[in-house]
């Protein structure tokens, strides 16, 4: 149950309206692209939880 900041923050900079990316997406794509589109999608179930 690991919890990334940009989650927290819902997206955005505190006391602003400036958006941040996701982490979690950030991550994901990064496996997709080492590991490939089959890995990505266990991969991020396991990140969802």
């Amino acid at each position: 149950s690991a919890e990334c900041y940009c989650c927290r923050v819902d997206h955005t900079i505190p006391g602003t309206s400036t958006r941040i990316p996701c982490d979690r997406q950030i991550i994901g794509n990064k496996l997709e692209e080492w590991f490939g589109p089959q890995s990505s999608g266990v991969i991020r179930q396991g990140m969802a939880k």
